[in-house]
Order: structure tokens, then C-alpha cells, then sequence
């Protein structure tokens, strides 16, 4: 959904985890990476494995990030 249908719709620019979660996209960087960060926490309470929690954070940092973009340059 871009910024017009947004618009529209009256809906907020969101990401979506894999999980399924929603995360609102924040117009401070600084808030956005708080945000991520907070997400990823609850992802790594579920892994026993060191190893694959920080695997597992890193995919979640990565996928986010990259729809914050995605947004931020339909939001432009």
C-alpha cells in the first residue's frame, strides 16, 4: 500500500515482521531502531541457542530495516 492509498484509507505506514507483528513507521531513525530493536528482543526470548539468536536478530534487523526504506521512499 503506498502513501495515496494510505491517504485514502486513513491507514499508518506500517512494517510487518514475519511473525506477523506490525510496527508503525516512526519518523525519527533514532525511534525506528528503538522500535526494531524492541521487536527483536521478543524474538530472542523464544531461542535457547546463543548462536541462534543472533542469527535470528540479525535476519529480523535486516527484513525490517529494508521495508522501513521500501516505506520511507513511498512516503516521500
Amino acid at each position: 500500500m503506498g502513501r495515496k492509498d494510505e491517504e485514502k484509507t486513513g491507514r499508518l505506514p506500517l512494517i510487518r515482521c514475519y511473525c506477523g507483528a506490525e510496527i508503525l513507521v516512526l519518523p525519527s531513525l533514532e525511534r525506528m531502531n528503538e522500535a526494531i530493536e524492541n521487536h527483536v528482543k521478543k524474538h530472542k526470548r523464544r531461542l535457547k541457542a546463543k548462536c541462534d539468536k543472533e542469527v535470528e536478530a540479525q535476519l529480523i534487523r535486516e527484513f525490517l530495516s529494508a521495508q522501513v526504506f521500501e516505506r520511507i521512499t513511498e512516503i516521500r
